[in-house]
């Protein structure tokens, strides 16, 4: 998709609830929050996309860990894994979430979904493909409304207002 998700976790994100966490592009936990993978210390193995996404937030050594152990994440160790974005206060995850989706939408949407797209399409690339899909984008990014209000903005060294068509 390439609009953001952002996700609120406000409790206890575990299992399924954990995967789908992860598979927001951004992530705002309450400071009494946890996460917690609760697949393998059951017996199973981890789904709901969760194997796609814990190894490419986290690295390989770290999801193992993760998966090993199952311990529960607070949100303070969530943060330095960068298996959240940000921590929120508790009460106001969900105010967070919203004003980090506002602080997005001032910027150009154009542009955060083909940079979203081509991240994501960079762990299946090689160098050369992904230079070819860049120019692919970025050629698409400055043809639209956008990238024309942003080059205008930045010769006239003034801030440009996005998402205008």
């Amino acid at each position: 998709m390439n609009k953001p998700v952002v996700a609120a976790i406000n409790g206890i994100a575990a299992g399924g609830g954990f995967s789908l966490a992860l598979a927001c592009d951004f992530r705002v936990m309450s400071r009494s929050a946890t996460l917690r993978q609760g697949f393998t210390s059951n017996g199973l193995s981890i789904d709901g996309g969760g194997t796609f996404t814990l190894p490419r937030i986290v690295g390989l050594s770290r999801a193992l860990e993760i998966a090993a152990f199952d311990k529960a994440i607070a949100a303070e160790q969530a943060l330095s894994w960068g298996l959240i974005t940000r921590v929120a206060d508790d009460g106001k995850t969900v105010a967070e979430a919203e004003n980090m989706v506002k602080e997005i939408l001032q910027g150009s949407l154009v542009s955060f979904g083909w940079s979203k797209q081509l991240l994501t399409d960079s762990f299946n690339s090689s160098f050369e493909a992904q230079l070819q899909k860049e120019r692919k984008g970025l050629f698409s990014c400055a043809v639209h409304g956008d990238g024309k209000e942003g080059l205008k903005a930045f010769m006239e060294k003034r801030k440009p207002v996005f998402n205008q068509g």
